[in-house]
């Protein structure tokens, strides 16, 4: 048993005396819980105790004790009773963090420092809540509240975004803290909404799940009228679930359709009948949609008196594709002989009719007679339209000086006198599909002349491109052909053509520019053109888009050029044309009839 005296040093006081310095203290750390979710506190206590070789015990150390975490001072605690330092922390990122008590000791202790203890931080769990939803309508947007929250023992605010669906492809996105994001939802019935927290750095993900019933309630359409004055308007409605045709009374200033339409079906207003006794003519606006989540009653009508038609007759009509047109805007396509009417028009309103389209297959050419007027409170009746299937042939003479005399199927003599490049006609016009061959019948005193895209088919159209170059006896002089060796083409076919220009005169053709022009049927944009010439010739090897090049010829030489173009997938025309130019003394046009069922006549 030990005995303690009165007055008596302790064992350790005894050992600062005898050995002149404090004695060691020992450090033992603690960390709880040593796994720990973000956010939650740890508790972290340091036990000091003083021994030595003499004795364990009194005096009781004091002083403060420093918590390192990561080698960085985060606490100081100072040693209280029994010989403790304590620090609470929920600060710890997630993690694993080591932690090391440091003793700073007293006059009877000396410092020093525990064993390192680990403390590992994980992700704070979450949970995810989704609010429950009344009905709504189809198409309808709703705000969907979602609550995120942290899960004990974890604490803190969470961040992030939270997406939502609701099973049918409509989605949406919430930035936290925000609770809410708005949806629309695009199918009936009671969709699942899930709403999945995508975590952070310190919470982990969660999914909630809730309901949203989408009713599919139709809805009715209606709007205004203005200016009705006569009976009998009739209103059409039309959509995907039926239509109904609406009588309107005169002098009415509103209407609605007895049917529903469902949320985003398209519909459809239109007049159905005009109005009579007056006569006038109404028009919709705003008439065409699809249905919205509600009620539709933005649909206009309005009614403007006194409208009157202007019609006539059409004669020696063979062909398809006429289009007659009225003011230069409204046009009506004829399809045979007979009498036809345009839209009627307000009372003492002009009119003029005109051809916007001259039918083909075969071509005509149709003229107007009593084309134009005024209404005067009746139907216009006495327009006339002819149609005649006749072509002339023509084309341009360049480099003329003398006189000079042509022929057209081996008739038809036409005199030509020079002067700057002019255009000439033959008098006497062909029937459509009849071949035509121009020929020279007389050369000028001292000049020889050529004739390019001298002959072809009579093809709905006055020939144009027939072109006649004079030079002297002895200057350069060019030949250019274009061809690509078919008679039909397909709509959406690539065709390939080929150019060949030669020198037949006497003396070198420098600098020839050489230029492409393709049809509206043609798609430019995707031309493609290479170039190879003969000895003592040059040209470009090739390139892309428009034909345009330069070339140098020697006599006798010639330079060919292979052009590749597509032929428009939606064109509406008939025929394809490709002009070439040689400057202004040589060119040639290839022209094809297309065949929309992709017929090839090669």
């Amino acid at each position: 048993m030990r005995m303690h005296v009165k007055g008596w040093l302790s064992a350790t006081a005894l050992a600062f005396a005898v050995l002149g310095q404090p004695a060691a203290a020992q450090v033992s750390l603690r960390a709880w819980p040593q796994i720990a979710a973000w956010g939650q506190y740890v508790d972290l206590e340091a036990y000091v105790k003083g021994c030595n070789f003499f004795d364990c015990g009194a005096p009781l150390p004091s002083g403060t004790v420093d918590f390192l975490v990561d080698g960085t001072l985060s606490f100081t605690s100072p040693v209280g009773i029994p010989s403790t330092g304590r620090f609470l922390t929920n600060t710890l990122s997630v993690g694993t963090h080591s932690v090391v008590a440091s003793y700073s000791g007293d006059s009877n202790w000396s410092p020093s420092t525990s064993d390192a203890v680990p403390v590992f931080v994980v992700k704070a769990s979450t949970s995810t809540g989704v609010a429950g939803h009344a009905p709504v309508n189809l198409g309808q947007p709703i705000d969907i509240t979602v609550l995120v929250q942290v899960e004990q023992p974890g604490a803190g605010t969470p961040t992030g975004t939270v997406a939502v669906s609701d099973g049918v492809g409509d989605t949406c996105t919430i930035t936290l803290p925000s609770q809410t994001c708005a949806l629309t939802p695009t199918a009936p019935g009671t969709l699942t909404l899930v709403a999945r927290y995508q975590g952070d750095a310190n919470f982990n993900p969660s999914t909630g799940i809730g309901g949203l019933p989408v009713n599919t309630s139709g809805h009715a359409i209606g709007g205004t009228i203005a200016g009705l004055a006569g009976s009998g308007l009739v209103l059409h409605l039309e959509h995907a679930g039926g239509t109904e045709d609406l009588p309107v009374a005169a002098g009415s200033s509103t209407f609605a359709f007895a049917s529903t339409v469902a949320y985003g079906t398209v519909y459809g207003v239109t007049v159905a009948s005009q109005p009579t006794n007056p006569r006038e003519t109404c028009t919709v606006a705003n008439g065409l949609g699809s249905m919205p989540a509600g009620d539709v009653g933005a649909v206009a009508v309005t009614c403007v008196p006194g409208a009157y038609s202007v019609g006539g007759a059409v004669i020696g009509l063979v062909g398809s594709g006429l289009v007659l047109r009225i003011n230069g805007g409204g046009e009506l396509p004829i399809g045979a002989d007979g009498s036809f009417a345009f839209a009627p028009m307000t009372d003492g309103s002009p009119y003029a009719v005109t051809v916007a389209t001259q039918p083909a297959n075969p071509g005509q050419v149709c003229s107007v007679a009593n084309d134009h007027g005024m209404l005067a409170s009746a139907d216009v009746t006495n327009v006339l339209v002819t149609c005649a299937s006749l072509y002339t042939v023509g084309g341009v003479v360049a480099g003329l000086d003398g006189t000079l005399v042509l022929q057209v199927n081996g008739g038809d003599d036409l005199q030509l006198s020079g002067g700057p490049p002019h255009a000439f006609t033959f008098a006497t016009p062909l029937p459509n599909g009849t071949g035509y061959g121009v020929t020279i019948l007389a050369q000028p005193p001292n000049q020889n002349c050529f004739v390019s895209n001298a002959s072809g088919t009579i093809a709905n159209a006055n020939v144009v491109d027939v072109s006649v170059s004079c030079q002297g006896n002895d200057p350069p002089m060019l030949q250019l052909t274009v061809d690509d060796g078919r008679a039909y083409a397909g709509y959406g076919e690539t065709l390939q053509y080929t150019v060949t220009l030669t020198n037949v005169g006497g003396s070198p053709a420098s600098g020839v520019p050489v230029s492409g022009a393709y049809g509206t049927a043609l798609d430019a944009g995707s031309a493609q053109w290479q170039c190879a010439a003969s000895p003592g010739a040059f040209c470009n090897p090739g390139g892309a888009g428009a034909l345009f090049d330069f070339a140098d010829l020697s006599p006798g030489s010639s330079a060919v050029w292979t052009v590749q173009v597509p032929v428009l997938g939606a064109t509406g025309e008939t025929t394809v044309d490709f002009t070439v130019n040689a400057g202004p003394l040589a060119s040639d046009v290839d022209t094809l009839v297309i065949f929309r069922n992709g017929f090839d006549g090669d």
